[in-house]
């Protein structure tokens, strides 16, 4: 299912939809958020099972919540990394975007 949503930073497309893997039925919610120059797809499954504990209204509220921010230190991006960065600026090294 596609439905057209606004969210409030911007146009978004909300799909519903399910699928199976290795026999377990999944639910999935994806959000696609168009603010400014930025698109970003938010992403929610969850097993059958776990519906029951979780309303459908709960999960479909959850996106709406999500923020850009103009910019990111780099200090968080590299904690964001999946490895770990020396002295960065040792030796005349800066990052660079």
């Amino acid at each position: 299912m596609r439905r057209a949503k606004t969210h409030p930073l911007g146009a978004a497309l909300l799909l519903i939809g399910q699928q199976n893997i290795e026999g377990q039925r999944l639910r999935k919610w994806i959000l696609v958020l168009s603010a400014g120059d930025i698109t970003a797809p938010i992403s929610v499954q969850l097993p059958d099972a776990a519906l029951t504990s979780c309303p459908t209204a709960a999960i479909r509220a959850a996106p709406m919540s999500a923020a850009v921010r103009s910019t990111v230190p780099v200090d968080e991006q590299l904690t964001q990394v999946p490895f770990r960065v020396g002295e960065i600026g040792a030796g005349g090294q800066a990052p660079a975007r």
